[in-house]
């Protein structure tokens, strides 16, 4: 059955106009306007790009489900409106309002509903770990076995990034005791929020990563530092505060907020999130022009390390050394994407991508070989050997996956911020990430 087809018949009627959306890595996304002039939302997995987490996302079988159940227990979500296999295809209400986090976090128009976010947030949480999971296919995750997968899917990839090896340790050293478990959306955050300007929170979207586990991730996971889009002091989503959020999620479900399991799901969910960077990064394909804008997702890793290393090191002080000329390291993968994207697109959306990487491109340039310099030269005193960056880097990662170093040593957290800072300031120089960005000599 094609895809017109498909829609039809999950719809049970006839339709109009088509208009693709952008965004969403794992389904197509698309408005359509039926024959009454209603518009619907469709997902579907035809022409969808596949990844290694392919396995582990619901399907939208299960998620269809699961938006009947959060809407049953008054979690603000899209009605379901149909259902087809062989493509799948959900067909949902239309919603109206925004979800791109930078807007709003910042824009005037969003002041009423980021007064109301961190609160509509915490009833949503409480709501979507009452929906109950009988009977659907989900996955169950422990604290450790989310570690050790997210460190799993890392390895993986073949690169080797220190700062990535001893976070893991760290986290699986410090891994909460099992806990009662509830349904997990496992993607809440500003981004997968619609947001209406007056009314605030009206869909909470995305579930595709639900799964069985400890409800304090939902929570730790909607503060990381990445989601607040550069109003980091607003802890929630860069709109609200921990104080509102905790109190709404207490208020709804009658439940004290576990804050350790939550300050360590968020280290544990700034972790995933650089690694997801790097697996999204390897997804990009030259022979695929779909696959561009995955590769300037690479370069926000080192956004997450430093996030991390600000939950995990807190009091570390960090001078950073003297940058000087030279080029980089994202340059063959990026170079590629720009020149694929000034020949293959010409919207607005992917011009602006490809300013990003060429912005990118021009510190590396100025900066990369600096910078790795410095690197090598901490590894080569660090071991008091010399070698190749590559082979000491894998020696260092290896021995803090195995626990004989440790990111609490301060020569080597000294040398795994100061390396995550210099690759922050080429990739991502505008983040903000208090308060080991102040550091950055600008």
């Amino acid at each position: 059955m094609d895809l017109l087809a498909a829609v039809t018949k999950a719809l049970g009627e006839s339709f109009g106009s088509v208009t693709p959306l952008t965004g969403g890595a794992s389904y197509r996304s698309y408005r359509i306007t039926t024959a009454a002039g209603v518009h619907r939302h469709v997902r579907t997995t035809a022409g969808a790009e596949q990844d290694d987490e392919t396995t582990l996302r619901v399907g939208l079988f299960v998620e269809a489900e699961l938006l009947r159940r959060a809407h049953d227990a008054g979690v603000p979500v899209p009605q379901v409106v149909g259902f087809s296999q062989d493509p799948e295809v959900l067909v949902s209400e239309w919603l109206e309002g925004e979800t791109l986090g930078g807007r709003i976090a910042r824009r005037p128009a969003f002041e009423a509903a980021r007064g109301k976010f961190a609160r509509q947030c915490g009833q949503a949480l409480g709501r979507i770990h009452s929906v109950p999971v009988d009977g659907l296919n989900l996955d169950h995750q422990t604290a450790e076995s989310f570690i050790r997968r997210t460190h799993e899917r890392y390895r993986g990839l073949g690169v080797v990034r220190p700062m990535l090896d001893g976070v893991a340790r760290a986290l699986l050293n410090t891994a909460p005791e099992p806990a009662k478990v509830s349904l997990v959306h496992g993607d809440f955050r500003n981004g997968n929020l619609m947001v209406h300007p007056d009314d605030g929170i009206v869909g909470v979207l995305d579930w595709e990563l639900a799964r069985i586990g400890d409800p304090m991730q939902d929570l730790g996971y909607l503060m990381l530092n990445s989601w607040r889009f550069g109003v980091p002091e607003r802890e929630v989503g860069g709109c609200g505060s921990a104080a509102e959020l905790f109190a709404a999620y207490e208020s709804e479900t009658g439940v004290a907020v576990d804050r350790d399991r939550v300050a360590w799901w968020q280290a544990a969910g700034s972790f995933w999130w650089g690694v997801t960077c790097l697996v999204q990064a390897a997804r990009f394909d030259p022979e695929r022009p779909s696959t561009m804008e995955f590769a300037a997702i690479g370069p926000r890793v080192s956004e997450a390390e430093v996030d991390c290393a600000n939950l995990l090191l807190p009091g570390v002080t960090v001078t950073l050394d003297s940058i000087h000329e030279s080029e980089g390291r994202w340059s063959p993968a990026l170079t590629e994407a720009v020149r694929l994207g000034t020949t293959e697109f010409g919207s607005g959306y992917r011009s602006r991508v490809i300013g990003s990487m060429i912005d990118t491109l021009q510190r590396e340039s100025r900066l990369g070989w600096s910078v790795q310099n410095q690197e090598l030269g901490r590894l080569i005193e660090l071991f008091g050997t010399g070698g190749f960056l590559d082979d000491l880097r894998r020696r260092l990662a290896d021995s803090l996956w195995e626990g004989r170093r440790s990111i609490a040593d301060p020569t080597i957290a000294d040398h795994l911020i100061r390396t995550a800072l210099n690759d922050l300031r080429i990739d991502q120089p505008s983040y903000s990430a208090p308060p080991l960005t102040d550091l950055i000599e600008r």
